[in-house]
Formats: C-alpha cells, sequence, structure tokens
C-alpha cells in the first residue's frame, strides 16, 4: 500500500493529529474511539510508513509499552507527471527560519520608520540634513 493510501485510511488524520506527543494505541483508541484492532492496523501501517515513530516507555510497575509519536507536522502531496508525498521532520527548521531567525517577529513599522503617518513626512537629504515633504495641491 502506498503512503497516500494509508494517509486515506480511515482514522489514520485522527491518529496523525492525536500523536502530536508520544501516545499508546490503548489511548488512542479510548479518546478517538477507534475499535482497538483497527487502532493497531492504522498505528502500525503509520509507523510502516514513516508518519509516525515508535517508542519504548515504561509503566510505573517496569513493564514496558509502546508508545506512538508522528514525525512530521506537515505532509506535502506533490502531483508532478505522479503523486508523491514529501515531510519535513519536526526537529528540522526550513532553511530560511535558520538565516533569518527574526524575521517572523513582530516589527513595530513606526519605530523603524517614525515618519509613518505624519502629515507630511520628512526625508533625510544628501547631507544628513532632514527635510520636510510638501505635497503639491493640483487644481
Amino acid at each position: 500500500m502506498n503512503r497516500i493510501d494509508i494517509l486515506g485510511r480511515k482514522y489514520s488524520s485522527e491518529i496523525m493529529a492525536a500523536t502530536d506527543t508520544p501516545r499508546s494505541a490503548g489511548e488512542l483508541s479510548d479518546d478517538l474511539g477507534i475499535p482497538i484492532a483497527t487502532c493497531y492496523r492504522r498505528v502500525e501501517e503509520l509507523v510502516a510508513a514513516g508518519f509516525l515513530k515508535e517508542q519504548t516507555a515504561k509503566r510505573a510497575d517496569g513493564r514496558a509499552f509502546a508508545q506512538f509519536q508522528r514525525t512530521t507536522d506537515a505532509i506535502d502531496i506533490r502531483f508532478d507527471g505522479s503523486v508523491s508525498v514529501h515531510t519535513r521532520p519536526r526537529d528540522v527548521q526550513p532553511f530560511y527560519l535558520r538565516l533569518v531567525p527574526d524575521v517572523f517577529q513582530r516589527v513595530d513599522i513606526t519605530e523603524r520608520l517614525p515618519w509613518l503617518g505624519r502629515e507630511s513626512p520628512t526625508e533625510v537629504s544628501s547631507t544628513g540634513m532632514r527635510t520636510s515633504l510638501q505635497r503639491s495641491k493640483q487644481g
């Protein structure tokens, strides 16, 4: 079965949405109302396709159990002659965020451009003096 078919199966998208943090198949079954056998099948398919990763956790009594967490926050489906599915690992930032990390922070443009919003903005001349820009009236 290909990756697109797996994503299109009943309960796959609900499981993907619910596995932002590690969850057991039993928790997913209970929380999402999925029959336990179906939940295990979907989880196994999503792991095999690389959409979920399996981790081992320990209960308070020391017994081990499996938990599942999604490996991506976004899935890109491309139709370029054939259909392909691309994902980006959750822990990898896009290159533009690494190059300019603060570019997406909120900027108060009036601090950087103090003349913005004034009746008559000023400009800095080639001599460094501020001069007023006059608006011409056309009649």
